[in-house]
């Protein structure tokens, strides 16, 4: 439990307990998971997809394993085969809006925008009250020159969480590209 709350703060020292729980327990799926995670907050994602795989063989049936495996291969940019993990995550447990927002941003990365705008609409009716996800679609949205359906999404960011500091760095943005 410890290991999973350092993981966003102290990733190195999150990376250290679990390899500890790991020489006790070399099987222990969840401690397999969070090391993953673990190297890929520290960067190590070409490690961090080695300690995935180990996970799913553990847990095939693990959709978060498939997600996260997926994200480690998207920062290496291997958006296909992020793709395809993300996708197989979907399959496993399709009420996880956190895949969806992890699909769109890999679609966003190979340019398909259409896809992104499509996958993040999909999380969003199942979770609407992600300000992360309405951020996301408004960037996207941004990118394909749609300034004021961009500025909807951060509108919509900042009333599901007002201290959305991303949502008011792209709605000051937005503001600039229409001149205003």
């Amino acid at each position: 439990d410890k290991a999973a709350e350092l993981l966003e703060t102290k990733p190195a020292i999150a990376e250290l307990i679990l390899k500890q729980l790991l020489r006790v327990d070399p099987e222990h799926s969840t401690g397999m998971q969070l090391l993953g995670l673990a190297k890929h907050r520290l960067g190590k994602n070409a490690e961090a997809i080695e300690i995935f795989q180990v996970a799913l063989e553990l847990d095939p049936g693990n959709a978060d394993n498939y997600s996260n495996i997926g994200i480690a291969y998207g920062a290496l940019g291997s958006h296909e085969i992020a793709i395809s993990n993300i996708k197989k995550a979907i399959e496993l447990n399709p009420k996880q809006y956190l895949f969806y927002n992890n699909l769109a941003l890999q679609y966003r990365l190979i340019g398909d925008h259409k896809s992104a705008v499509s996958t993040l609409e999909q999380g969003i009716e199942m979770s609407p009250n992600q300000s992360q996800m309405w951020t996301n679609l408004g960037g996207i949205y941004g990118e394909m020159k749609q300034i004021k359906k961009s500025l909807e999404c951060f509108e919509k960011a900042l009333e599901v969480d007002a201290c959305c500091a991303a949502a008011h760095v792209d709605i000051a943005f937005a503001h600039h590209l229409l001149g205003e």
